[in-house]
């Protein structure tokens, strides 16, 4: 079962008490946003090669995200968009995947709420452990407005800034980004008395789980700009459902599985016969993202070069930051 229905079919409130005796109080759960997922207007799921393929452009390639932020627009106001994150980890650059003791195993997902203009809004992160695991919902917010830096929004609010001091353009992306403990967490872990060292590694390890998420998310927004980029396909749990209502059973919700235009490399281009050049071997040059102006182009993966100067059939490269 997918992580949406997971969500939409979850009715277990969470509550705390400050003290023994005290009353109960909410705590933000997966509950809190199932009726918001049902009613979700656009839901995507994403394959796993374009969510590998995502998170490399997110971080691996930083620049690249950087340098068309004012082509990023959320597609609707309210969204979810759901991916496995072992998938996104893949896609990531040496030594960013996320810590063991708090990586998440299974299915993640991003409920988002965007202004008109697809360019500011919020977030909340999902996930559950595997494919039968418990949904559960991140006590972070996220928050964006890609227009600018958000350097003061919301006074009174304790606000999180993440940076990133190896690659300055992903630190640039994170300066349109906040995250925050969603209020009634923050009651709850003022509650528990920890002292600024304990809460500190709380809300670390809470980053953790989410600060990777919309990055990944901006150069999937990104991509749906970009021609020849994604290919999408409707599930329809019509049928599926009509078998679950026989059984008292709840429905299964509809959505867009989305896919990576990842074609089979394309015959190379029959080397010049004018020049004396020497020209490249064959080689296979992998799908990347051309910006021309204003718009975006998805270059699908296809081979370069001249066999009759030999063939590249594997290469080692090394990237500094």
């Amino acid at each position: 079962m997918r992580l949406l229905d997971r969500v939409a079919q979850c009715r277990q409130a969470l509550v705390f008490r400050t003290s023994q005796d005290g009353p109960q109080e909410p705590l933000a759960g997966p509950a809190d946003w199932a009726d918001a997922v049902r009613e979700c207007p656009l839901r995507l799921v994403l394959t796993d090669p374009l969510t590998a393929l995502c998170a490399s452009l997110a971080c691996a390639e930083g620049d690249r995200l950087h340098g068309c932020l004012d082509l990023v627009r959320v597609p609707a106001e309210r969204l979810w968009i759901e991916w496995n994150d072992a998938a996104r980890n893949a896609g990531l650059p040496a030594g960013a995947a996320s810590d063991p003791d708090t990586s998440r195993p299974g299915p993640a997902a991003a409920l988002v709420f965007a202004s008109p203009s697809g360019r500011a809004g919020r977030m909340r992160s999902f996930w559950a452990d595997g494919t039968d695991g418990e949904p559960r919902m991140a006590a972070i917010e996220t928050w964006f407005d890609l227009d600018g830096p958000m350097h003061g929004a919301h006074a009174g609010t304790e606000w999180v800034q993440v940076t990133d001091s190896v690659d300055p353009a992903l630190a640039a992306v994170y300066e349109r980004l906040r995250f925050r403990l969603d209020p009634t967490w923050a009651r709850y872990y003022a509650s528990a008395g920890l002292d600024s060292e304990s809460r500190h590694r709380v809300l670390l390890a809470n980053l953790e789980g989410v600060v990777r998420d919309l990055p990944m998310l901006l150069a999937l927004f990104l991509l749906t700009t970009a021609r020849q980029a994604l290919r999408r396909q409707t599930v329809d749990r019509e049928a599926v459902n009509r078998r679950r209502r026989t059984r008292g059973e709840p429905d299964l919700l509809e959505h867009v599985e989305v896919h990576a235009t990842l074609a089979a490399p394309s015959a190379a281009a029959p080397a010049s016969v004018t020049s004396r050049r020497c020209g490249p071997r064959l080689h296979h040059v992998r799908g990347h993202l051309v910006r021309r102006h204003d718009r975006v182009f998805w270059r699908v993966p296809h081979l370069r070069g001249d066999a009759a100067s030999g063939i590249v059939r594997s290469r080692t490269v090394t990237l500094s930051f």
